[in-house]
Parts: structure tokens; sequence; C-alpha cells
């Protein structure tokens, strides 16, 4: 959703936004939570998982706002979020 998002330049209304990013969010730490292996500390994985998710949020917002700045960023970064609603319609059709 967020490739397509990118691909298309569309801003979503907040609350619609707010909603699939904690709903995507919901389902993504369901995912990884049920994966937990049985032998570790669920307090050192959820922090460990929370750390890594955060950052790599900034990393990525970072780097959209440094691309965004260059010259030729916005269709750059329209691009790589056409390639990423690609990929993400491959998974979703193969799996």
């Amino acid at each position: 959703m967020l490739g397509c998002a990118l691909a298309l330049a569309h801003r979503m209304p907040l609350l619609l936004a707010a909603i699939g990013v904690g709903l995507f969010g919901m389902c993504h730490g369901y995912a990884h939570g049920y994966e937990l292996p049985s032998m570790a500390s669920k307090w050192v994985y959820a922090s460990g998982f929370l750390i890594t998710t955060a950052s790599l949020h900034l990393i990525g917002a970072a780097g959209g706002m440094l691309i965004v700045e260059r010259p030729l960023g916005s269709r750059t970064l329209r691009c790589a979020g056409a390639i990423t609603a690609s990929i993400g319609l491959y998974l979703l059709v193969t799996s």
C-alpha cells in the first residue's frame, strides 16, 4: 500500500493513514510474535524488535527526505514506490 501511495504521489487523509498503519502494524507484529523462539526471553526479543523497527523507520524517513531534495528526487521516489508495490503484488499473488 505504501508503494502504491508513493508511486501515485497520493496523500491519504491522516485518520485513514493512521488506521492503515495501525492495522498493518498489528498484523506484522503478530507474525513476528508468532515466530518467537521458545527459548528466547520475550522482553529481550520484543526490545530488539522495537529498536530495530524504529531504526529502520528513521533511516527510511531520512532517506526519503534526502532523496526528495535532490533534482529528480520526486521521480526517483515514485519509481521506488512502483517497484515496491510491484514486488508486494508479486509476493501476494505467488504466496
